[in-house]
């Protein structure tokens, strides 16, 4: 058992999330946190693509709308986190991020299990999120997760070395139902 929040009532058609290391422990993020969740992303995500400084993960985390998920080690280390907004029942997933010595481990994919029980207890019916066309591990993470390509942000994204790459969005629906919006191009 984690230290996540509550997940109850958790979704009936939903397996429970795999459990994390022994001694390991999954806690609601903070907006003290954000320093931690800066870093992490630093190491995690490819490109040096990145979305915020630890000034602005502090100034989302103190929205009403953000939630996230740390998972810290025995020793208290952040080594991975998953941070999102609400919005009525819909949810953007703004970042996973897994320490790179932890990749494949299965910590993202516990956390995203975490975030989608807590959605749909809180009443969301879909997550969006936006991934680089570039980042095929995590483009296949979300397709293994039941997330669908449901259009593009062209040349979205500036990565460390100046080139631009699309955003390609996705979406998961939590009803049952497909999720479908216009494509962009």
């Amino acid at each position: 058992m984690t230290d996540c929040p509550p997940l109850s009532p958790e979704p009936p058609d939903q397996a429970p999330p795999s459990s994390l290391p022994s001694g390991w422990r999954c806690r609601p993020a903070s907006p003290a946190d954000a320093s931690a969740v800066a870093a992490l992303e630093r190491l995690a995500l490819p490109d040096g693509k990145t979305t915020g400084s630890a000034e602005s993960w502090a100034r989302l985390l103190r929205s009403p709308s953000t939630q996230g998920l740390l998972v810290e080690d025995g020793l208290g280390n952040c080594r991975a986190t998953c941070i999102w907004q609400a919005a009525a029942q819909q949810v953007e997933l703004l970042l996973i991020a897994v320490h790179p010595a932890f990749f494949r481990k299965g910590l993202g994919g516990f956390l995203l299990d975490e975030m989608v029980a807590i959605c749909r207890a809180q009443g969301a019916e879909v997550v969006f999120l936006e991934v680089a066309e570039n980042n095929t591990p995590a483009r296949q993470f979300y397709e293994k997760k039941a997330f669908v390509e449901i259009g593009r942000r062209p040349r979205y994204y500036r990565l460390s070395n100046e080139s631009l790459k699309d955003a390609i969005l996705m979406s998961l629906s939590l009803k049952g139902v497909m999720v479908n919006s216009p494509r962009e191009s």
